[in-house]
Parts: C-alpha cells; structure tokens; sequence
C-alpha cells in the first residue's frame, strides 16, 4: 500500500512538472511566457512549485533587461536586405524611454560589438555610439572582438569616455604562449542596484576570439574559455549579497549550452545575454534563458524577472524595431555634433556611384574590391600576381550607391601589405578568400614552392591563431619579405577605383563569378 502511494505521488510531481512549460535541456526553445525560478540558494524549481504565506514573503520586485547585441554602429535607419534597421535615433531612443518610465526596474546591456561597421560610427571611432549609450543609461556592456578592431589605444580611448564598465573577465595578457594573467584593464563583473536589489552583472568575451581580430592589435592578449571565470564571478557576487545575478557573453548561447557546468547554470546566473553570431537565440540552457537577437538594430532582446524568495523569468523575448519607435532628441542631437565633424563630411559628401545590372553581395562587393586593389598596386609592383581579402560584411543594392552605403558593406579598416609569399600560402588562402588577377592566362595555378608577389589585406597576413603562431601565410613564421604596407582601406580603395576607372558606373554583371575575368582562380 505504502508503494502504491508513492507511486501515485512520483506521478502527480511528474505531471505537475510536464504543465510548468520548463525543459531543460541545452537545445531547447523555450517560449516567452515560460517561468523558471530559483531559490536564494540557486536550486532550481517550478514557478508553480514555490508557496509562501502573504504574511512572511518579501515584496515581489519585476525587473526587465534589455540588451542590444552586435550593433555595429548602424546609425541610420533604413532596410539592410530584407531586414528593418531602426536606426540610433529611434533604437537608443526605444531604449531611453523604456528606462526613463521605470527607472528603478529596468536594466540595459550590451552583449558587444557596439561600434565598428559604419562610415557615421567608424570616422569618431566609436565615440558617437558611447555619447549615445551615455544619454540612454547604459548599465554595462561585455567587450565584442570587432571593439578591437580600431586598435586598443583607441578602445581604451571609448572606455574612458563611457559612463558604463566595459566588461572582459577572461581577457588575459600574454607573451606569446605564457600566461601573464588578468588584463587589469577589464572587470570582470559589476554590481548595480534596483529597488534595493544588488544586481550582478558578468560580462565576458568568447573563447578564440582573437582569432577574429587582426593580430596586430592583440599581440600581446589572450581570450581564455570564459565559464571557470563566469562561475567564478557569478560565486563572489552571490557571495557578496547580489540577489539576481546575470551572463552577458560575446558568445553564441549553444555555446554556453556546452559548458561543463551547465545542467547546474541556475546555481549561477538567471538569465544570460549573447552575441557575435548575430542570430535569434532563445535557449533554455537547465532553466536559465539565453538571449541574443540578430544584429544593426534589428532586434532587442528582453528579460524579465520577478524577485521574491526565489527568481522566476516571466518573459524572455526578442521585440523587433519598429519604424514607430520615436526618435530621441537627445541622441538626435549627439549625431548632429558628431556629423557636423570634417572627418565624416569630407567622405560622406563624396559624389555617388551606379549600380547596374543588380546588387552585389558580401563576395561580390570583395570581387571588385580585389579588382581594384589590383589596380592600384600592379604599375608600382609590375610583378603583383593578385590581390586578396576576405567575404565583406553586407549588400550594396543597384542604383544610387553612396560612399556612406559602400562603407558599411566593406567596414573593415583593413591595411593592403604588398608582400612575396610563398606559393603553397596563397593557394590555401586563395581557396577560402576572394582574389583577382589581371593576366588569368599566365596564372591559372601556381607552384607551391616559390615565391610570387602579391597585395592582401593585413588581416589576413598577419593572422595568428591563440598559440600567436602565424596560420594563414604560415611563412611569415620563418621568412618575411615585406615591400610596403599602405594604410589605405579596400573601401576607399575600391570607391576610387570606380569613380576614376570605371567612370562612376559598376556594373554587377562583371562580379557574378566570372573566373575567365580573373576571379577566385584557385578554388
């Protein structure tokens, strides 16, 4: 009999947790309307499974968390293919009023990637989307691999202008493999409070990244697996009276999904906040919601949590920019000072081109980026036998083609290295990257083993992977034969070349995989 009562009891729990809507496995979607809760202790239950008495319960505070991930600088409002881009006025300004209505509930983050990808954000070097995230009230931030990309005298230029801590707890100083420890420059974590609530905010970066900068601007850094420093943190924070305590990551949420102590993330964090794939992730990762929500504006992820005795997500969503969002006269008017500067006038001001005969994609944009690299380089280095970068970030659509729009297809501030390179190099690059050559009959293939001139973007020259061993042109680890490394980028590069040689007008025709042309002849 006492068996047949426990029988019947196991099933009512079992059922009881089937109707709750939480599943914890790590690649699960959860929907916008589950609730998860956590004890003061960090265990783990059912929203529908904590009863207290009215007379002994704490008051229950909601806090919403709002993050912006992979913003990219994309000041301006317009479509980006077929995705809506709101634009810094009515985005941060969405943002400004969200907190401005309730102040002492809501919280803004940013996952990374704030500032590079346009020619608006790129010509101050970040320092209108920092004044911006100032006036909106931003809380904290979790430094992204392309915050590096300017170098890092200007990011620590961006940190000291911010109101806010820009957070990396796994960055860490290197000589080249030897482990030098924390890079005091970045917390890992911080505390803000909210109705009397200590918050604790960790930020980290993801692991490898590096790898995704050019090599140059962190020679001398290291990003380590992040979660032994996330928990760490997460630890001293609930040590230190924090009763929420949140992950905000440049890291895809399968990612963390992954981590060795994932089936117990509750004890740790409740709710975590992602970035760098510049994808929708809402995960259940054992009860904890993962956030991230595409890229440019396009999207915000939100949070909300009810705090009593335990900590319940009663949302966890992306809202998608609206074009009814209002423009914020503040941000309006940080623009306006930034935009009226010689730096961003004398090149938005230029005159625009022509696109004909279609769009041009991320490789085809590069294809006649290399065409014109080539063409630059080829009557000072007669002996140039192509020009090399990598896929760029976005379309340029037929018509009118301003230098504006150009720049935030090819954003990266990219130097050109003239170099001699080892055949065996170029052809494993030439196979993953976009390449050009004016003489396609001479040089259908090329031998391994010698040596040929060639004109390739910094990025991928110098490319190191973590044991800051060079990967790419693997030769560089013995042999450097350098003629000249010029500080023009492929998008001025490019954008002259079809003002001056193509008569103002390109015609996409010519970029569409045309290998006879001199196109990827090495794939």
């Amino acid at each position: 009999m006492k068996n047949s009562k426990k029988l019947i009891i196991s099933c009512l729990i079992v059922f009881s947790l089937a109707g709750c809507g939480v599943n914890s496995s790590p690649s699960s979607e959860a929907s916008s309307s589950s609730e998860i809760s956590s004890s003061p202790s960090g265990e783990s239950s059912s929203s529908t499974q904590t009863t207290t008495s009215s007379s002994s319960s704490p008051k229950k505070e909601t806090l919403d968390f709002y993050c912006v991930n992979d913003f990219h600088g994309s000041i301006t409002e317009g479509m980006n293919g077929r995705y809506y881009e709101s634009g810094i006025k009515k985005y941060f300004g969405h943002l400004e009023e969200l907190k401005a209505k309730d102040p002492d509930h809501v919280v803004i983050l940013s996952a990374g990637d704030m500032f590079q990808g346009s020619l608006e954000s790129n010509a101050n070097y970040g320092l209108l989307v920092t004044a911006a995230m100032n006036a909106v009230g931003f809380d904290a931030m979790a430094v992204g691999n392309h915050e590096f990309d300017y170098n890092l005298e200007r990011l620590m230029t961006i940190k000291e202008a911010a109101n806010f801590p820009i957070l990396g707890g796994n960055i860490r100083k290197v000589d080249k493999t030897t482990d030098l420890g924390d890079d005091p420059r970045f917390d890992a974590s911080t505390i803000i409070e909210r109705s009397g609530l200590k918050i604790g905010i960790v930020g980290m970066i993801g692991e490898g990244q590096t790898t995704s900068i050019t090599s140059r601007h962190v020679e001398g850094l290291n990003f380590d697996a992040p979660e032994k420093y996330a928990v760490e943190e997460a630890k001293k924070l609930k040590a230190e009276g924090c009763a929420v305590t949140i992950l905000v990551i440049h890291d895809d949420s399968t990612t963390v999904a992954r981590w060795s102590v994932a089936s117990q993330m509750k004890d740790y964090f409740d709710g975590i906040f992602c970035g760098h794939t510049h994808k929708a992730n809402n995960q259940n990762i054992f009860n904890v919601m993962a956030l991230q929500s595409y890229c440019n504006g396009e999207a915000l992820s939100h949070l909300q949590l009810e705090v009593g005795e335990t900590v319940t997500t009663k949302k966890a969503e992306s809202i998608s920019a609206s074009k009814n969002w209002q423009e914020s006269a503040k941000i309006s008017a940080i623009c306006e000072d930034f935009l009226q500067k010689p730096e961003y006038l004398n090149k938005v001001n230029r005159t625009p081109l022509t696109l004909q005969n279609g769009n041009l994609d991320a490789y085809q944009i590069s294809d006649l980026a290399c065409e014109a690299i080539y063409s630059k380089y080829k009557t000072k280095y007669p002996d140039l036998v192509l020009a090399m970068q990598n896929k760029q970030r976005a379309t340029v659509s037929a018509g009118e083609v301003t230098y504006s729009a150009m720049y935030k297809a090819m954003p990266f501030t990219n130097c050109i290295v003239i170099a001699s390179c080892r055949g065996s190099d170029i052809l494993n690059e030439a196979y993953y990257n976009e390449t050009y050559t004016g003489d396609p009959s001479t040089y259908p293939s090329l031998d391994a083993d010698k040596y040929y001139t060639v004109a390739v973007i910094d990025y991928l020259f110098y490319h190191q992977n973590e044991a800051k061993v060079y990967d790419y042109f693997y030769d560089n680890n013995f042999k450097t034969d350098i003629y000249e490394v010029d500080e023009s980028y492929p998008v001025d590069i490019t954008f002259a070349y079809a003002e001056n040689e193509l008569g103002g007008v390109i015609n996409a025709s010519n970029y569409k995989g045309q290998t006879s042309r001199g196109f990827n002849l090495y794939r």
